[in-house]
């Protein structure tokens, strides 16, 4: 495909909504062949015991998540464990999730290691049009830990207040 020199024509070949296979009941749900942080590994990892320092955070507070993350299989490997944000009713659209954290965690076979990450809640942020500031929107979030964005395997809901 040759791309064109302008970006007028640019706008009518892309999609004018970034979320068109993922938001709204009328948009189709399409599954995705390789979702972010996909990768192969030679070994299995197990995720357990999330945890979070509060259930209710305001716009001035660090979100502060943990859990634990074991190498289960046979060869030594490193993990990029991921934390999504997936908002509960909010005020505005949204994505499906937002990737808002992750760390990369080197384990031998059988270890395991405890994995704190935080979110800032000013970093949840939208842009409103009407007020031309970023302003909150103030729902409850599901928080969703996995290797992949296609990959959740810990769960748990938090609220902003």
């Amino acid at each position: 495909m040759k791309l064109p020199k302008e970006t007028t024509r640019i706008q009518r070949i892309i999609p004018k909504n970034r979320w068109w296979a993922t938001a709204g009941s009328t948009q189709k749900k399409l599954p995705v062949m390789y979702p972010f942080g996909y990768g192969l590994t030679y070994t299995t990892f197990e995720y357990n015991d999330l945890k979070t320092d509060k259930t209710k955070y305001g716009k001035n507070d660090i979100i502060t998540v943990s859990f634990e993350v074991k190498n289960t299989g046979k060869m030594a490997a490193d993990e990029v464990a991921q934390v999504y944000v997936r908002r509960i009713n909010p005020s505005v659209e949204w994505p499906e999730k937002e990737l808002k954290a992750f760390s990369r965690v080197a384990l031998n076979p059988g270890e395991g290691k405890n994995v704190t990450l935080e979110i800032l809640v000013k970093n949840l942020q939208y842009w409103n049009e009407k007020k031309h500031a970023r302003d909150d929107d103030l729902c409850n979030i599901e928080l969703q830990i996995g290797a992949s964005a296609g990959d959740v395997i810990l769960k748990k809901e938090v609220g902003l207040k």
